[in-house]
């Protein structure tokens, strides 16, 4: 009995794991997928939202307007993060190249 309780415990905790693992997996992708077409496509999703759009009496753009707008940002903004979080990346890594070419020419 004291195995199977033991068993089931190790089972759940490999589950685990692999719940982890699928999700980190899951992040990983939508990030690579974060681009500048991806941008661009944003942008034109919500300037073409905002040209059809029209209040009930057609006169303005209320709060709900405005907290539209404001949550169709935040996604934008994610993009523009991890665009510069892989050209940061980029350039450290040209540059560590740069130096190691400029240390064997000094040799």
């Amino acid at each position: 009995m004291a195995t199977l309780t033991e068993q089931m415990e190790q089972l759940k905790k490999q589950q685990d794991a692999l719940v982890e693992k699928i999700k980190e997996e899951e992040e990983r992708k939508i990030k690579e997928s974060y681009t500048i077409e991806r941008l661009e496509q944003l942008n034109y999703n919500q300037s073409e939202s905002i040209k059809k759009y029209r209040s009930k009496d057609s006169k303005y753009r209320g709060k709900f307007e405005l907290q539209q707008t404001n949550l169709m940002t935040n996604p934008r903004f994610q993009v523009i993060l991890e665009i510069f979080k892989k050209q940061d990346a980029r350039i450290a890594e040209l540059e560590a190249i740069i130096q190691s070419t400029n240390n064997e020419d000094k040799y």
